[in-house]
């Protein structure tokens, strides 16, 4: 099969070259906030496509790798920056007009895989869950605070969005359950943090580094890992799961979920 082309269920076929190559002629490495916020829409509509492919395809992440137009480095930053800036656009429309209904349907659709998810860590009331890159929308841990009653500390390089995360958790009346970090995670200590369970979301960077960092630093605690799958592996890092198997053992691994297009992993130290 020419690697331009993916055969998939419900179309007839796509070109992956000629769909990634529409998003460079507005330059996103180079667009400031303002500009990107004008051009949400477009982004979306590509993010769609993506979505599409990735989940109705017979698929292989290496068709986009093959594709010469496309440099995967400067693809996965443009996309981390871009939906960095969109998070905190929707969480401010949030904050400020009130759309609780629309904020609600986010976490009710994310709710049922979190509170899986949960269990399978076994969190509990007295559990304490660090969320890697927590970002500006805290819907996980809102969702472990609400089902499970346990202590969330979100952690994020990004003040701002921890900033506004902490606005959210106060409206959805939570703030007792949760502290924020304003910090990189490879300089945390975790002997000196007392965690119990550490999330580590889909989009996190550095993921091999931080996991390593963890292991070395860290004891009992159990990690829930999202790995990204099909063509989204193109756009967020992947762990590759090999280097920790003397580490670690892992207790869960599940990719049932696909339209979220990442798999469930978690993991505890040996």
């Amino acid at each position: 099969m020419d690697v331009q082309w993916i055969m998939y269920r419900r179309y007839k076929k796509i070109d992956v070259k000629k769909l990634l190559m529409e998003m460079y002629p507005i330059g996103f490495d180079m667009l400031s906030n303002e500009e990107i916020e004008n051009n949400i829409s477009y982004y979306n509509s590509v993010m769609r496509r993506l979505k599409e492919i990735s989940s109705y395809s017979i698929y292989n992440s290496n068709i986009l790798r093959n594709s010469h137009c496309v440099n995967e480095s400067v693809l996965k930053e443009n996309f981390l920056r871009i939906e960095s800036i969109i998070e905190k656009i929707s969480a401010k429309n949030l904050l400020e007009h009130s759309e609780d209904d629309i904020f609600q349907e986010k976490i009710s659709r994310h709710e049922p895989l979190m509170i899986l998810d949960g269990k399978y860590l076994g969190i509990e009331s007295n559990s304490i869950v660090a969320i890697l890159g927590s970002g500006a929308l805290p819907i996980t841990g809102l969702i472990l605070a609400k089902n499970f009653s346990c202590h969330v500390i979100c952690i994020d390089m990004d003040n701002e969005s921890l900033e506004i995360s902490r606005k959210i958790v106060e409206k959805q009346g939570l703030i007792s359950h949760f502290s924020f970090i304003n910090a990189n995670v490879l300089d945390l200590d975790f002997i000196k943090c007392d965690f119990s369970h550490i999330v580590m979301v889909a989009f996190l960077k550095q993921k091999d580094e931080i996991i390593d960092h963890i292991y070395k630093k860290g004891s009992n605690i159990k990690l829930l890992l999202r790995q990204p799958r099909g063509l989204y592996s193109c756009i967020y890092e992947v762990c590759n799961l090999c280097n920790f198997l003397d580490k670690y053992n892992i207790l869960f691994e599940d990719a049932a979920f696909e339209r979220d297009h990442y798999s469930s992993v978690i993991m505890e130290m040996r």
